[in-house]
């Protein structure tokens, strides 16, 4: 009993440190965008490098004693260096990339050190409740505000950012949350299924129709489906539609064979929200360094300007914005990681897990053709990538120390 007592506490009090920790690499929206809240933005900015400073180095340590999950690590970091060394080259801001990347490094070497310390359940737990919270808070203050905080170029800013930021924080939050469940009871719980339909609402109520499709396909899934989904849909096939979807809508064009469902039904022109526009410019630049692109870039500034002063700050597609950043090197790395991800996932199709990140995957990969998930969403999708990898070697571990235990008392 003794025993037992002092795991509990042990646990509460990682999952209390865990929690704490991951609160500043989830900056609110409104924090970042809204002047009055700057000096509160340079705490969150000081904290994120404050503790990834302390976690890496933590990692390195115990990644010396342990290297069985460094295979995706090192993409991640390769997909950094090649980022940095890019921006080097292009007279880029180094600081300003550096300070881009702490938000994934910290992040994936805070669940790596859970992993190592066999804490994997607890930094899941730590991570759902953590999104939660930002959720439940965006969709309260949504609420108490309907017209958001403020307007810029007739975007309406809320709590998280803008509408579609909802989503980017939505969508992990529902999976993580289901993956938690799936492990304590294999079941979907309620409270699961309720963050799926607030979520759904929030972006409902903000006419969000990118962020309809991943949240409604969230609510689908969790509400709906219950969690299960049939063995034939596969990680491998979900990239395969995020390919055919790039072909269909960005290469080819062919949502103009679609016009009245486009225009009648969800009320979108046919440049999807000047999408096409983003597109085409940007291609236009690729085109000019399709082999290591352009660097890190804040905004599109000095090669896309509109009239009214606007200045994307994403192409609005993954690939793009890639291509853009890193060119074909830096796209080619982010494959590899997309390709160890999904044979991951092959070698453990019965695992109860395992529909959670397919479906994941599927949903993700299709809505990043259409979002710029290059900023708010980044860090969370990677950390999705490298979360079966994590949770198989937890496993093991737990597996090897029962082994011993039972071996021990034999």
């Amino acid at each position: 009993m003794w025993n037992a007592e002092i795991k509990i506490n042990k646990k509460c009090f990682w999952g209390g440190v865990c929690f704490l920790f991951l609160l500043p690499f989830f900056e609110p929206g409104i924090v970042i965008n809204y002047s009055i809240f700057h000096n509160i933005h340079y705490l969150y900015v000081m904290a994120r490098w404050g503790i990834t400073a302390v976690i890496s180095l933590f990692a390195i340590a115990l990644g010396l004693k342990t290297l069985e999950v460094w295979k995706c690590i090192t993409l991640v970091g390769l997909l950094c260096i090649e980022l940095v060394m890019i921006t080097i080259f292009r007279d880029g801001e180094l600081l300003s990339v550096i300070n881009y990347l702490v938000t994934i490094v910290g992040l994936c070497m805070l669940a790596y050190v859970y992993v190592i310390m066999g804490n994997f359940y607890v930094f899941l737990k730590s991570l759902s409740a953590t999104l939660t919270i930002l959720i439940w808070m965006n969709f309260l203050l949504l609420i108490i505000m309907p017209e958001g905080f403020y307007t810029s170029y007739g975007e309406t800013f809320y709590f998280l950012g803008h509408s579609n930021n909802t989503m980017r924080f939505a969508m992990p939050a529902v999976l993580v949350s289901m993956l938690c469940d799936k492990m304590e009871t294999e079941k979907i719980r309620k409270r699961t299924k309720i963050l799926a339909i607030i979520s759904l609402l929030t972006v409902v109520i903000t006419h969000s129709i990118t962020g309809l499709f991943g949240c409604g396909a969230m609510f689908v899934f969790a509400v709906l489906m219950n969690g299960n989904l049939p063995k034939t849909i596969t990680a491998v096939k979900a990239l395969l539609i995020s390919i055919g979807t790039f072909l269909f809508f960005v290469v080819f064009r062919f949502q103009y064979l679609f016009e009245y469902f486009f225009i009648s039904v969800l009320g979108k022109d046919l440049s999807l929200t000047n999408r096409t526009d983003f597109w085409d410019k940007g291609m236009e630049y690729i085109v000019d360094s399709v082999m290591i692109g352009y660097g890190y870039i804040h905004d599109y500034a000095p090669y896309i300007r509109y009239a009214n002063g606007y200045v994307p700050s994403s192409l609005h597609n993954f690939y793009l914005d890639i291509l853009m950043r890193g060119g074909i090197l830096h796209l080619v790395t982010f494959i590899i990681l997309f390709i160890v991800f999904c044979q991951h996932l092959k070698q453990r199709k019965e695992h109860h897990t395992t529909c959670i990140y397919v479906y994941g995957f599927l949903v993700y990969s299709v809505i990043w053709n259409f979002d710029p998930f290059i900023w708010d969403g980044i860090s969370l999708l990677i950390l999705f990538l490298l979360l079966p990898e994590f949770e198989d070697f937890n496993n093991r571990k737990i597996h090897k120390e029962i082994s011993h235990v039972f071996n021990r008392n034999i």
